[in-house]
């Protein structure tokens, strides 16, 4: 065969792939070499233990294999370089693996552009998937490691929505992907089996390690999945750079259905939690809920029909948007039968921002409906959730220290509705008076207050100062209730602070003692504001002015 005629094979050859088809290797997505859920029951294999030979569409370092099968399972696999030679046969490791769930990959010595597997013996994988990977890795951020994820800072997304990593057994990241700050959702799915004959948690420790070990990734790509039964997951924090959209992963948060969905449809479950979840992030941070800002990843490569989040999930997509932008989409979990729906939340201090920043969370928050019914806002996260039937809710919200604040929301039979209340800190309005005299410590504290010294500066710690009396060295001054600090100065003395607590409408004695300057920068001994000698009066031994 000629050089030329072969060049013109491999170009066609490449051609087609990238135009969504592979022949019957089963893949559909651009980067695919095999699926065999992409078969349609169809083996992957012919009666000698050959797959079909699979071009990719642009040239690759290695070939990423996924595959489940039982013990014994034996596969080999060749790679063509671009001058139109296959290299030889060799045995597929397993670089990981748990029970029926495997992953390997194949290094290329130089870039390749088709790939071939074979089953040599053993029982043939009951799923297989087989990806070309350009290039491995993902762009390090300067910065710590982020350890090992049981030290790792859960995310923001309560427990109570979704699972946290160590609920499925996350590895630790193997490297820092740096920061981000949500901005926008990408919707993916994992091309993965559906049904699936292994656990969530299996089948998502499977992918964070395919990301981790074979793509060369810091973590599993998605910042959440969602199960087959609708059960959501954490992935990487939301509020670190994720890998899941190639060149756009800055301010996109990825989220994942588990499983493929060409032919099959999401659940009602799966759609309501995961339209929760949309609902949170667009009350964290502000993520407008429309198809400008919630994309399918195949928008970010060519828009083909079968790419991912697979035809089902994408027709979905518009949906989601109205349910989250409604508040959520409803909790089919559990929580209430009959017409009830869930009224849940976190209580937060509202710094300003409402909802736009509900980092700083109030735990043991008292939150109460119009309806008499009353829970405590969970340690931790602060969370709450009420089932109510459907109808609209005033709720209200009270801790020490800050002001009361109340919200109303309306709950539908059946749906989920989040009504999180931000508090502000009080600003005390009760007051008493704070006084005193400044004198001159001579080593006894206030046991002898004599040595008075007029037109000292006295400052206050809620703000403001005043000078010490002419004739007596006196000062009052009216104050918030609650621990107020003095400092007194003047020149040649060393300046002093007190600190004392005004009680409402009362007047609390405060005086201060300044010690003088000595030539050797030292001072004399004595207690500028302790207990000994009491404060309570007379020129010498109290304090009453």
């Amino acid at each position: 065969m000629s050089k030329k005629l072969l060049s013109l094979q491999l170009a066609l050859a490449i051609a087609i792939s990238a135009c969504g088809y592979n022949g019957d290797t089963g893949a559909i997505e651009e980067n695919e070499l095999y699926n065999t859920l992409g078969l349609d029951n169809a083996s992957l294999f012919d009666e000698e233990g050959l797959a079909p030979q699979a071009f990719a569409p642009f040239s690759f370092r290695r070939a990423g294999v996924m595959w489940d099968a039982d013990e014994g399972c034996v596969l080999e696999a060749r790679v063509m370089d671009s001058d139109g030679a296959w290299s030889n046969w060799a045995p597929l490791a397993a670089n990981w693996s748990e029970g029926i769930a495997h992953n390997g990959y194949v290094d290329l010595g130089e870039r390749g552009v088709a790939f071939q597997l074979r089953h040599v013996s053993g029982p043939r994988p009951a799923y297989l998937f087989a990806e070309a990977i350009a290039e491995v890795g993902e762009a390090s951020a300067d910065g710590e490691d982020e350890g090992q994820y049981g030290t790792l800072q859960q995310a923001l997304a309560p427990s109570s929505l979704v699972h946290p990593r160590s609920d499925w057994g996350a590895r630790a990241p193997a490297c820092n992907s740096g920061s981000t700050t949500p901005a926008k959702i990408t919707v993916h799915h994992t091309a993965t089996p559906l049904p699936d004959s292994i656990s969530p948690q299996a089948r998502l420790r499977q992918i964070q390690n395919y990301h981790i070990n074979t793509q060369g990734w810091c973590d599993i790509g998605y910042h959440f999945l969602v199960d087959w039964n609708g059960e959501l997951w954490q992935g990487r924090n939301e509020t670190t750079l994720g890998a899941h959209v190639a060149n756009n992963n800055s301010n996109n948060v990825g989220i994942s259905f588990m499983g493929t969905y060409n032919s099959r449809s999401p659940t009602s479950s799966q759609l309501t939690h995961t339209a929760n979840l949309m609902a949170w992030l667009h009350t964290r941070y502000g993520i407008p809920m429309n198809r400008t800002y919630v994309k399918g990843h195949r928008q970010y490569r060519g828009n083909n029909a079968g790419d991912c989040p697979g035809d089902k999930v994408y027709a979905k997509l518009g949906d989601l948007c109205t349910m989250a932008a409604g508040g959520g989409g409803g909790d089919s979990g559990g929580g209430g039968g009959g017409g009830n729906g869930t009224l849940q939340g976190v209580v937060f201090e509202d710094q300003g921002s409402g909802t736009d920043d509900m980092s700083h969370r109030l735990p043991g928050a008292t939150v109460r409906l119009n309806t008499g019914a009353s829970k405590t806002a969970a340690a931790g996260d602060a969370y709450w959730s009420f089932s109510v039937p459907a109808g609209s809710y005033t709720v209200t919200a009270s801790l020490s220290g800050y002001q009361t604040s109340s919200r109303s929301c309306s709950v539908t039979s059946g749906g989920s509705v989040w009504c999180s209340i931000g508090l502000v800190k009080a600003v005390s309005t009760a007051k008493g008076t704070i006084q005193g005299v400044i004198f001159e410590d001579i080593g006894v504290g206030t046991n002898d207050m004599s040595h008075r010294l007029p037109g000292a500066t006295v400052r206050f710690s809620t703000g403001g100062s005043m000078t010490a009396r002419a004739d007596d060295a006196f000062w009052s001054k009216e104050v918030p209730a609650g621990s107020v600090t003095v400092t007194a100065s003047l020149s040649g003395y060393q300046s002093r602070s007190r600190t004392c607590t005004v009680t409402q409408n009362g007047s609390t004695w405060c005086s201060v003692g300044l010690v003088r300057v000595t030539s050797g920068g030292g001072s004399g001994g004595g207690d500028t504001g302790g207990d000994t000698g009491g404060d309570t009066g007379g020129d010498t031994g109290g304090d009453t002015g």
